[in-house]
């Protein structure tokens, strides 16, 4: 049985800190992007993504973090990520998103990164 995906959300000041949790697939994708949409038309223009408990991330998954990071750039915001287990940074190192994404070790170390 496969795990199931889960997305939440916390604010710190004025970045939002996106957690994908479980496997962030073809079938989970949808949910995710509709996620960071509704925070985007809702204002959000420092977003974070948490990847400390994905499990899983296909391409897919990585569409929906490129086609987010895009949309925001439109608006002058951008997305960051933190956390990433090994596994997940080498799909994104190998997809060469590390050369695109300014990643961190930690939500701290992202939260700060706005502020400088």
């Amino acid at each position: 049985m496969s795990e199931r995906f889960r997305v939440a959300a916390k604010k710190n000041d004025d970045v939002d800190i996106v957690f994908f949790i479980g496997r962030l697939d073809v079938t989970s994708a949808v949910q995710a992007e509709e996620f960071i949409q509704n925070l985007i038309e809702t204002g959000a223009r420092k977003i974070g993504i948490h990847c400390g408990e994905l499990s899983y991330m296909s391409s897919a998954g990585l569409r929906v973090i490129l086609g987010s990071f895009m949309q925001i750039r439109e608006l002058d915001g951008d997305v960051r990520l933190s956390n990433l287990k090994p596994e997940i940074k080498e799909i994104i190192s190998m997809c060469g998103f590390d050369e695109v994404f300014s990643i961190y070790p930690d939500d701290i170390a992202l939260i700060e990164s706005y502020s400088s």
